[in-house]
């Protein structure tokens, strides 16, 4: 390592004599490199310095656990654009066509189609609100009799099974916690330094 760093520092010491440092993309890497290496400090200093209490970690804890829920849901979902093909999709499978057949046929998202729509085990911290309330009230192994609107799309949902979630306790999500704090904290700095800075 030392020798790797001696000969880093000679071939730096050649290339300024070369007259390089003064060459305009070398400059403005080294700007670039430079801001970098001062955004770093920043944020480190920030986080330094701005220590998060137990009670603003409890309540985020809290908030967090409330958004999670305490059931798991495993689910399938075929998206599609309109009300009308939701509702066409619906009446297929009630007729005896497969979900995961429609799905592969009719659905708009990549990620689930190729799986028959499968959602696998999702909790309420990573479904959408409309399909959390939809998949709370149906039955296991039901297709959903109304498809839900959810941005501008229309969602077939099949429920296939629910069981009970426990979330983390707070000492192992702690760390999350506080990074997720500070994270939020530090944009809003950022934010307010965008406020008051003059930008030409």
């Amino acid at each position: 390592m030392r020798e790797a760093l001696i000969n880093e520092e000679i071939v730096a010491q050649e290339a300024v004599k070369k007259g390089l440092d003064r060459d305009p993309d070398v400059t403005t890497q080294i700007e670039i490199t430079r801001q970098s290496v001062l955004v770093g400090a920043y944020q480190n200093d920030f986080i330094k310095n701005n220590k998060v209490s137990d009670e603003a970690l409890r309540k985020e804890y809290e908030a967090l656990k409330a958004l999670v829920g305490d059931k798991e849901f495993k689910a399938q979902h075929i998206m599609v654009g309109s009300e009308e093909e939701a509702k066409d999709a619906i009446a297929r499978i009630k007729k005896g066509a497969k979900f995961d057949k429609v799905a592969a046929e009719k659905s708009k998202d990549a990620s689930s189609k190729d799986r028959g729509g499968d959602l696998g085990w999702r909790t309420g911290g990573n479904l959408p609100k409309p399909f959390i309330d939809a998949l709370s009230k149906a039955k296991k192994n039901s297709l959903l009799d109304q498809p839900v609107q959810l941005q501008g799309n229309w969602h077939v949902l099949r429920l296939d099974d629910v069981r009970p979630f426990k979330a983390p306790s707070f000492e192992e999500l702690k760390p999350d916690l506080q990074r997720r704090i500070l994270q939020r904290q530090l944009e809003a700095s950022v934010t307010e330094l965008r406020a008051k800075a003059k930008i030409e």
